[in-house]
């Protein structure tokens, strides 16, 4: 289903100063009480909304349409828990999709995430889950090993595990950054 919300606001929400501001909170009003009529009317089925952004003419439809069907694909689990994805909220995930290059990009997961997730395969393990918590918890060792209910020394272990497979450290700028894109990357090609 396809919903077409006109603007009052002059402009484009590109233009304008605040893209985050009363434009956007208008459509996810609007989102989440057509999801809640949808959810009481098909009971069975599960329901997620993607919101695109606010564009003029015929060609900003289409764009705000093309953004919508991208926010549902690529929205993150707790985003689509919640109902409702907004492609301005999918951060990094929007530089991914329009350079998308398959082969590079499942390179870059198999030399940072690839192994960690062979590993979790292979020993029951949960190195990548501890990474992406680590990373949620802006690399807070207390606030991780809170949220997984472990001790903080499991944690170092488990970074120190990482660190092995990997090659990238997570307290070395870099080596973080690659392992925080694969991650990253690792989410995009689950939703293809």
């Amino acid at each position: 289903m396809v919903l077409l919300i006109p603007q009052p606001e002059a402009g484009t929400e590109q233009a304008g100063p605040d893209a985050r501001g009363a434009g956007k909170q208008r459509r996810m009003d609007i989102a989440q009480a057509l999801r809640a009529s949808l959810t009481d009317e098909f009971e069975a089925q599960r329901c997620v909304v993607g919101i695109g952004r606010s564009y003029e003419g015929l060609e900003g439809i289409r764009q705000g349409y093309r953004e919508a069907v991208k926010a549902v694909r690529l929205g993150s689990k707790s985003q689509a828990e919640e109902g409702c994805v907004y492609y301005g909220d999918l951060g990094v995930y929007r530089l991914l999709h329009p350079l998308y290059h398959e082969e590079e990009l499942k390179r870059l997961y198999e030399e940072t995430i690839g192994p960690l997730v062979q590993y979790d395969r292979m020993h029951s393990g949960r190195l990548a889950e501890t990474l992406s918590e680590f990373f949620a918890c802006n690399g807070s060792l207390a606030d991780t090993a809170e949220k997984l209910y472990i001790h903080v020394n499991t944690i170092k272990y488990r970074l120190d595990k990482i660190a092995q497979l990997t090659g990238c450290r997570v307290h070395d700028a870099e080596e973080r950054l690659l392992l925080h894109m694969g991650l990253k990357i690792y989410h995009y090609l689950q939703s293809e």
